[in-house]
């Protein structure tokens, strides 16, 4: 029987393509330890948790804001791009997608 297999990796791609679509959404962010080599050895995930169970998943990003966006709004707006990708993309049934917004800065 033939399979596909998909990686971490590639299910976090779509995870931080579909967030980073939003507008008001400057990046994914989870702390110094996922950009610093010397802190931790191995390439972490950038700003994406997400946990498989059979055929659900769930997912966990880590935002920075544009300033002057509503966070509510801006975060909505990521849970559903992230929902909608991860469900249109993957064998996947989204359970939840909860969002942490860990800075929010300027432009540029």
């Amino acid at each position: 029987m033939s399979r596909i297999i998909l990686s971490n990796e590639a299910i976090e791609s779509i995870i931080v393509n579909g967030v980073l679509s939003v507008e008001g959404i400057l990046d994914t962010w989870k702390g110094l330890k996922e950009y610093c080599p010397l802190l931790k050895k191995e390439k972490g995930p950038h700003g994406v948790e997400f946990k498989v169970d059979c055929e659900e998943i769930s997912i966990t990003i880590y935002l920075i804001a544009k300033y002057g966006y509503s966070l509510k709004e801006v975060g909505q707006e990521a849970q559903n791009a992230v929902k909608e990708r991860v469900e249109n993309l993957t064998p996947f049934t989204v359970k939840e997608v909860n969002v942490i917004f860990e800075d929010v800065k300027n432009e540029g």
